[in-house]
């Protein structure tokens, strides 16, 4: 049932016990993600819609051969049949007499539907992702326990103490807490219209204005209509299988196929059109009111007010009167999450604590602090059946000849990848047999499970070292540092700190280089995994990707599609045995490679991962090198990361470290709150 499916995704549905941010920003991924999950796991579930694709034809091809290959070569409709009369001109929609030089139009997206809604579901969760991280559990760390109405009076005390604490030290600290979440929002807005944008290019060119076909549709002439859904998402399709003949010429076999998963893709889109609309008129709408709230002070205090009802209009002022955007978007999560009844008390005391001290100086330079909260397809047969299906016109078994040639490789003619396919040969790669020819074994497919958890391992590797290296130091430093709420015992946990640090001066060199080796053999690995990959695939993985970009411009009539040479999808595979007499019989067969349409998106995808981290890692290893090498490039490094620290301490500090302790220093100041590591560093340069 469609429950069964849903059911894995639930966890995303469930409440966050604490708030920090809106409700448009949960649409984006809370919502739209379990939508994009669930209709992913929808249309590779075959026990609610059955199989994917059904071909018939009037010759001896095995059906569920025909399936299998039509699905994976993909299906095509011809454009000029789809305003035809059905019953009439044309069976269905789009399907009619093939005629030479006609247009086809080729549907290969629902090979890619699964993965392309997936990964628009991880795109929708990236800027909730990036706000987690940079967010660090500030909120929950206020908090408390002051979100609960039935508090014990000790606990409410010494919470409201820390809080008021807190805001005492960090006040006009937060503009960077503000701007990290809007650049988020900026980002789900960016990333909707991207959205759009890719699924009218991955439907070509459909998707922009498919919601307004549809609507249109409905309002027209029953008669005369045609639906744009049947266009986009065709329900029969045309399929032509290739074999040779008996005398040895191409024979060509025409199908119909039914493609049944198109009735829930056409839903699917129709919906996501309407959902992506929605989303990104109401996100515009969201980023007009942050223009308002940013540059509109009085917006901010009514829209506090209307948060904080409790509050006493004139204490709340006298706090928003000091307060900067930041530390208003602050007390605006607080009173989201905190108890009304605690935040009025809170917002009292801080109140009367800022008429108490008219001394702050309101032209204060604004610091600005920076936060940093700092396999499974290769094997799973399911969705794309068995890894191979092989035909042979002689009486051995298919489940045997299938077995056989798995284990012993199948094989493609090197001369017949750019021959003329349905004239010359009858597939890329698939030719008769000639004494002299050059075969490409492929053996691959058997091994790719196990290199991709090898890969994984391998690239573990780095991590595992630089952990037993590093041995839990900067945990057992930072102990208690790393949280905004001010604790009695703080002082002397950072002066343990200064000890340790004054102790072990010039004694942290190794740290340094041992992390600078780390780095090293990641990129070293990242370059030498692709010089595997590209071994392990025949040398074809180099250029893998740029190939697939190439021929993505191409013209459908001519051009050669790089992956399938990389990972074919129909192969040749002989069988011997001895005949009745005892010579050695040869069989022919022709094998279809379904598991191969995983293989090829995996490996796309890796190829620009790959390079992606080898050139991120290049650039790592020169950052380290020049930090290394000029010491006022540490001085900058470490104080873009907590600005609201003394620049003249911080470079008295760093000037008399070597390049280990400014190390130490640097992986502290990612950790600790900004108020702590200022002090830190205070102590540093007051120390002698």
């Amino acid at each position: 049932m469609v429950y069964d499916v849903l059911g894995s995704v639930r966890s995303l549905v469930k409440l966050d016990n604490y708030c920090i941010d809106n409700n448009v920003f949960r649409l984006h991924y809370k919502a739209t993600v379990i939508f994009l999950v669930a209709f992913s796991l929808l249309v590779t579930s075959n026990q609610y819609f059955g199989d994917p694709i059904d071909c018939i034809q009037r010759d001896d091809i095995p059906p569920a051969l025909l399936d299998t290959y039509c699905w994976i070569h993909s299906t095509f409709t011809l454009p000029d049949a789809l305003n035809k009369k059905v019953g009439i001109e044309v069976p269905h929609p789009g399907i009619d007499k093939y005629t030479p030089g006609e247009k086809r139009v080729y549907h290969k997206y629902y090979q890619w539907v699964c993965f392309v809604l997936f990964l628009q579901a991880i795109m929708f969760y990236l800027p909730r992702y990036l706000w987690k991280m940079w967010e660090g559990g500030r909120v929950k760390s206020l908090v408390l326990h002051l979100d609960e109405p039935i508090l014990g009076k000790a606990d409410r005390e010494e919470g409201l103490t820390l809080l008021l604490e807190y805001f005492k030290c960090n006040l006009r600290y937060h503009n960077n807490y503000f701007g990290y979440f809007v650049f988020c929002e900026v980002l789900n807005f960016v990333n909707v219209i991207i959205q759009m944008y890719l699924i009218d290019a991955f439907l070509g060119g459909a998707f922009s204005t498919y919601g307004v076909d549809v609507i249109r549709y409905t309002e027209m002439d029953q008669e005369n209509r045609v639906d744009p859904m049947v266009a986009v998402f065709p329900r029969m399709t045309k399929c032509t299988f290739h074999r040779y003949g008996s005398s040895g010429d191409v024979q060509k076999h025409d199908a119909l196929c039914i493609l049944p998963l198109n009735i829930v893709n056409e839903k699917i889109y129709i919906f996501l059109w309407f959902w992506f609309v929605f989303l990104a008129i109401i996100t515009a709408a969201v980023l007009v009111y942050r223009l308002f709230i940013l540059f509109f002070e009085p917006l901010r205090k009514t829209v506090l007010r209307s948060r904080a009802r409790l509050c006493d209009a004139y204490h709340l002022s006298v706090v928003l009167n000091v307060s900067k955007i930041g530390d208003w978007f602050i007390l605006h999560l607080l009173a989201k999450n905190m108890d009304a009844q605690n935040f009025r008390e809170f917002v009292e005391r801080y109140s009367q604590y800022i008429l108490k001290n008219q001394n702050i100086n309101q032209g204060e330079k604004e610091p600005i602090m920076s936060h940093d909260g700092e396999e499974s397809h290769g094997e799973s047969k399911q969705y794309f059946g068995d890894p191979i299906d092989c035909i042979s016109k002689d009486d051995i078994p298919n489940k045997l000849l299938d077995t056989y040639c798995w284990i012993h490789t199948t094989f493609s003619i090197e001369n017949a990848w750019k021959k003329r396919v349905g004239d010359e040969v009858p597939y890329p790669g698939v030719d008769k047999t000639t004494p002299n020819e050059k075969r490409i074994y492929h053996a691959y497919y058997q091994w790719v499970c196990f290199v991709l958890f090898f890969q994984a391992l391998f690239f573990y590797i780095p991590r595992y070292f630089w952990k037993a290296y590093e041995g839990g130091r900067i945990s057992q430093l930072m102990e208690g540092l790393n949280t905004p709420i001010i604790s009695d015992d703080r002082h002397g946990k950072i002066a343990l700190v200064v000890q340790y640090l004054k102790v072990y001066q010039h004694q942290h060199n190794k740290y340094f280089y041992f992390y600078f080796f780390a780095e090293i053999l990641n990129l070293i690995n990242v370059i030498v995994q692709m010089m595997i990959m590209d071994k392990f695939l025949g040398g074809e993985f180099t250029t893998y990707g740029w190939n697939v970009v190439n021929f993505t411009e191409w013209d459908w009539s001519v051009r050669f599609d790089p992956m399938i040479k990389v990972f074919p999808r129909l192969t040749k595979c002989t069988f011997h045995r001895y005949g009745s007499s005892g010579d050695v019989q040869k069989h022919d067969a022709m094998c279809i490679l379904p598991i191969n349409i995983i293989n090829e998106k995996i490996y796309v995808f890796l190829w620009f991962w790959f390079y992606f981290i080898a050139v991120v890692s290049v650039l790592a290893v020169i950052y380290r090198l020049c930090t290394f090498l000029f010491s006022q490039m540490r001085v900058m490094v470490t104080h873009s990361r907590c600005r609201i620290s003394e620049r003249h301490e911080l470079s008295k500090v760093i000037e008399r470290a070597a390049i280990g302790d400014w190390f130490i220093l640097d992986l502290l100041s990612r950790n600790l709150d900004p108020a702590n590591f200022k002090d830190l560093v205070r102590a540093l340069s007051e120390s002698k």
